[in-house]
């Protein structure tokens, strides 16, 4: 896993020529124990970095996607890849899409709570015959 004190000292590093930071790559970025602290370092310390995300949602609890609406993350993208079960799996090997789509929907239900317009959230998915 990333060492945090070096995460931060790469954004401070380039802070100044950053204009957006894609918080994915290969894996999955919310596995790390503290991603949402690493979010909201970016957007707190350096509000005019327009941050995005990725995710498949399955890393999140109740707790972890309240939190995030509130690190003032701009995009939240949920890679879903189906929208019935059977269809889901197809593509999310041992994946849960209640428990995706229960994260959404919470993160959601806390953006209306606190009056928020961030982050912007949004569902996609690969298309292939069997979910088209």
């Amino acid at each position: 896993m990333l060492d945090v004190a070096l995460f931060k000292r790469i954004i401070d590093e380039a802070s100044a020529t950053l204009a957006r930071v894609d918080f994915f790559n290969y894996g999955k970025a919310f596995l790390h124990k503290r991603a949402i602290e690493m979010c909201e370092y970016i957007k707190h310390r350096y509000p005019h970095i327009y941050l995005y995300t990725s995710a498949n949602g399955l890393a999140f609890n109740e707790a972890r996607a309240r939190s995030l609406v509130h690190t003032d993350i701009d995009e939240v993208t949920f890679s879903l890849d189906g929208a019935i079960p059977q269809n889901y799996l197809k593509y999310r090997r041992r994946g849960d899409l209640k428990a995706a789509l229960r994260n959404l929907a919470t993160m959601i239900d806390e953006q209306q709570r606190a009056g928020r317009d961030v982050p912007f959230l949004n569902w996609r998915y690969i298309l292939f015959r069997w979910n088209d």
